[in-house]
């Protein structure tokens, strides 16, 4: 019986990889003024995701009086569709400071190489951090779980730090 439900599972993750890899465009969605949009970039509109599935929110609600559970699992099915957009969105802004890291990353000298070498890792990372919370996030519309956005948030700041430091690197020795 165990087995069976871990078979099911590894399916059902295996379903959700397929899904989630065919809607990938394979060609980053970089805007035409891709320096300026890469220093006017902040994580911080990522921010309010992580207080999304806080339980303090729930537990709260769940004790005021005349509120029923109907009203608390109706206030997380609309969290989780919100949550569903933060994810798309940090998907599209993650292949967007890839390509700008790698186009800050052309003209760069030597010296820059290793730093290159580290941002190409870090969007796959992004990569598994966005799927690993939409499978958490699935098992959570079940009822099963919760989600933590925390993993999702730091691999973009991590990946917005590093492009942006190697476009300021760059630009230094283009100068």
């Amino acid at each position: 019986m165990a087995l069976m439900i871990a078979g099911l599972l590894v399916l059902a993750a295996a379903g959700l990889l397929a899904i989630w890899a065919a809607r990938r465009p394979a060609v980053p969605d970089f805007p035409p003024d891709g320096n300026r949009w890469l220093d006017a970039f902040s994580v911080e509109k990522y921010r309010p995701m992580l207080r999304l599935f806080d339980p303090q929110d729930r537990e709260w609600l769940e004790n005021q009086s005349g509120c029923a559970s109907r009203r608390a699992r109706k206030l997380a099915r609309q969290r989780a569709r919100i949550f569903a957009q933060y994810l798309e969105q940090a998907a599209l802004d993650g292949r967007r400071l890839h390509a700008a890291a790698w186009q800050a990353a052309v003209p760069a000298e030597e010296d820059v190489r290793d730093l290159a070498a580290f941002v190409s890792r870090q969007p796959w990372l992004l990569d598994l951090f966005l799927l690993r919370a939409r499978l958490r996030l699935a098992f959570c519309r079940w009822g099963v779980g919760t989600v933590d956005p925390a993993p999702v948030f730091e691999a973009l700041e991590a990946l917005a730090r590093s492009a942006k430091l190697l476009a300021a690197h760059s630009r230094q020795s283009v100068v």
